[in-house]
């Protein structure tokens, strides 16, 4: 993080503090067909702090959404993929963790009904409760003798489950009630 961002004037930029000397250091904000830098860096620090529980990242995330605010209001044509972040950041993110061992098919199987749904404020980690090597989401979770999955939002948990279709169904209950 350190080489793109500037402490002094604290945007991110989209090369690198060590790239070759340019004119300018460039820093694209507006999304086209392909997000720009700002929009991707603002989407990965705040679903970072959100998996990792990190307020720092979550702060530098909010910061480039509340920094481009105004220009988002005035031409929001130009910032759809920010604009994906600051309802993240505004309305918080749809967080899954899922307790178990990867390889296991169970665990497989929880993972793929969560990737089977548009779920764009979706923070997904996981892996063995033994080893959540920092990783937020996961602490204090535990596989209940299978594979288990956890749907949570601002932090307030459904029950855990250990069944796809139990996992389908609260996912269905989360995607109707953010239409």
């Amino acid at each position: 993080m350190r080489l793109f961002w500037s402490a002094e004037t604290e945007p991110f930029f989209d090369t690198a503090s060590d790239h070759e000397t340019l004119v300018t250091r460039p820093r694209d904000v507006t999304d086209n067909a392909v997000p720009a830098g700002t929009s991707l860096t603002a989407e990965l620090l705040l679903k970072l702090g959100e998996i990792l529980h990190d307020a720092e990242l979550t702060r530098r995330g909010t910061w480039i959404v509340e920094t481009l605010a105004e220009p988002m209001a005035q031409h929001p044509q130009a910032f759809g993929n920010l604009l994906g972040a600051a309802d993240a950041a505004i309305h918080g993110f749809v967080e899954v963790a899922i307790v178990g061992e990867p390889e296991d098919a169970r665990f497989v199987a929880l993972a793929a009904e969560v990737c089977t749904r548009y779920l764009p404020a979706l923070a997904l980690a996981g892996g063995p409760a033994a080893n959540a090597g920092g990783i937020g989401l996961l602490a204090d979770r535990e596989a209940r003798g299978a594979p288990t999955a956890y749907l949570c939002r601002g932090y307030t948990c459904e029950a855990p489950v250990t069944e796809p279709r139990a996992l389908a169904e609260q996912l269905e209950g989360v995607s109707r009630s953010a239409v």
